[in-house]
Order: C-alpha cells, then structure tokens, then sequence
C-alpha cells in the first residue's frame, strides 16, 4: 500500500502523488513548466506500466498545469469535479488562475467525478470527498485502506487553502472543515508542503478553529 510523492525540483508546484496497484493513479500534475522532469521521475517508478487515471483536486494551473504532457506520455483517463472541470474543459485562465502564472493554459479533455465516487487499484481505494471553499469544485480523496486523506488545498499541515481566488469561499471552507473532521483519517497529504503519517485529525482541527475565529 504505497503511495510516492513525486519531486519535480520547482518550488510552484503542487504535490503530486502516484498511486501503484492494479492501475496507476496520478493526483494532480503541477505547473506544467518542469513536465519532463515529472515525466522522468514517474517513469523510475511505474517503468512501461504507465499512469492510467488522473484525478485533479481543484483546477488551479498549480495543479493541472502539467496535464497536457501527461496525457500525451500517458494517455491516461483524467476526472476533476464540477465546476472546476467545466474551466479546465474551457481553458478558463481566470478560474485556472493560469494568467496570474503568465501561463497559456489549452482546453483540456476531463470527465467529471462526484462526492462519493470511488477509485480502486487494489492497494488504494480512493473516495472522492466533495470540499468546495478554495474552489467550488474542490475535492479531497480519501482512501479507505489506508485512511489518509489526500486534501488539495482544503487544508495543509500548516493551515488552510486561499479563499479570496475566483469561486472561493469561507462559509463552504468552514462546511468543507467541518465535514473532513468527521473522517476516520490518520495521514493528511495537502497539495502543498509538507505531509503527516500521524496526526491528520490535529491538522484538520486546527484548520477547522482557524476558519471560526
């Protein structure tokens, strides 16, 4: 049951995890700019097998920048949740926040994925946790074998995702928080910084206290 945080060497980036098993799962692809370093260090891992399915925690070119050169490595299947998959599909650059990088970000072929679906490689079984709050179509992914939640930017170790970018909120952060408390989680893997074998319920508290004050 091994999930790896894959280094691209560029700080803008977001965390992006690969998921072994019957199939290979990518959570988020970065920026984009460092794709064949990406490429490079996913190979070591999976070798000819490849990277069947993509799921993308939010929108935001930090995150589905890199999409384009996987899907032509790769070719695999790629799922974000709505609206955030209506903007990659249109190549929203205000909602992606592409212009705020000085990206051009292309239209992007995604099929949408809902609170409650699930993706199972055999060693992970993915749950997808709807969390709106930095975006409206955020999610977090939870798996069930091992119990950590695989956050975004809903929450990191060190706080909790902006709320002032296009379709953010604090009354759907706070509802988010309070929902992913409710989770039976032990590790929390954000989308940025650092990440916790242990003590994912602490962080997830102290989010949710930071969004009541």
């Amino acid at each position: 049951m091994v999930s790896y945080l894959i280094d691209t060497g560029f700080a803008d980036d977001s965390n992006i995890y690969l998921m072994t098993g019957t199939e290979n799962i990518l959570i988020d692809t970065g920026t984009g700019l460092t794709s064949s370093v990406l490429i490079s260090n996913i190979r070591e891992i999976v070798g000819d097998a490849g990277i069947q399915k993509v799921i993308l925690t939010h929108c935001h070119i930090d995150h589905i920048g890199g999409l384009p050169a996987i899907c032509r490595e790769f070719h695999p299947e790629c799922f974000a949740a709505m609206p955030d998959s209506d903007a990659i599909r249109n190549a929203d650059a205000a909602v992606t926040v592409a212009g705020m990088y000085g990206i051009s970000l292309p239209p992007m072929e995604v099929s949408d994925t809902a609170d409650g679906d699930i993706f199972d490689n055999g060693d992970h079984r993915l749950r997808v946790v709807s969390t709106p709050g930095h975006t409206k179509g955020s999610i977090c992914l939870f798996d069930e074998n091992s119990r950590d939640l695989y956050s975004g930017d809903t929450v990191f170790l060190s706080g909790v995702g902006r709320m002032d970018l296009p379709s953010g909120s604090y009354d759907d952060m706070r509802s988010s928080l309070d929902r992913i408390s409710k989770l039976n989680i032990i590790g929390l893997f954000p989308g940025h910084g650092g990440t916790s074998r242990e003590y994912g319920p602490d962080y997830v508290r102290r989010a949710a206290r930071i969004v009541s004050i």
